[in-house]
């Protein structure tokens, strides 16, 4: 079994887990981030169910949250050109991870970047805050988790313990497609190993709210 660690941001850097080992470097993750926000902004508003071809009704953009407008604002920088431009980029990374999972089984790494940010914090919708820097923290919380979800490789999120104040820190493991099995049986010996990180609330927790 072989399985690599990324702890270095942006996953430029992927380390083998023995010793002396040189570190992997991936020009392609450099690459993938420019893509990677430009078809997430210009496909955003049609997740969201938004009209993106004719523009939103005057009444509908009342109804947005602030950061929900500022999104379909942005997301006028781009045309469907640009979307499929950079989603046939973000493809080629998909394949870069497939090469790298030829030589590993498994890739384990932070589950976020930051400990969990509280219900109507820094990320919500609701916000008024500059967008560029809404986007490039969000995108910079997410770092560990985009480009594998991008990529639609198969992933597994495990709680990993708790930060000092006591909030839930985790762990994902990510194989590449079609190892699900896998998968659930390293998370298992992991669940069978650190019992002590599971069935546990932080201190702030729906359940102790009154």
């Amino acid at each position: 079994m072989r399985i690599a660690t990324a702890a270095c941001r942006n996953w430029i850097i992927l380390r083998e887990n023995e010793p002396n080992s040189p570190a992997r470097t991936s020009a392609s993750t450099l690459r993938f981030w420019p893509s990677f926000r430009t078809f997430w902004l210009g496909m955003r508003p049609a997740m969201w169910g938004l009209p993106y071809e004719d523009g939103i009704p005057p009444d509908l953009i009342e109804q947005l949250t602030p950061m929900a407008r500022k999104f379909w604002l942005n997301a006028q920088r781009y045309d469907k050109h640009d979307v499929l431009r950079h989603q046939a980029s973000n493809n080629a990374h998909a394949l870069h991870l497939g090469e790298f999972f030829g030589k590993y089984d498994a890739l384990l790494v932070p589950a976020f970047a930051i400990t969990a940010p509280k219900a109507n914090g820094p990320f919500s919708l609701a916000n008024d805050r500059d967008f560029d820097v809404y986007i490039n923290e969000l995108l910079d919380a997410g770092r560990y988790v985009i480009p594998a979800s991008d990529a639609g490789i198969p992933a597994i999120s495990l709680p990993a313990g708790k930060d000092a104040n006591g909030i839930p820190v985790g762990v994902q493991l990510y194989g590449k497609w079609f190892t699900e099995p896998l998968l659930l049986q390293l998370a298992a010996q992991l669940e069978a190993s650190r019992p002590q990180w599971f069935n546990t609330v932080p201190p702030i927790h729906v359940s102790t709210l009154s």
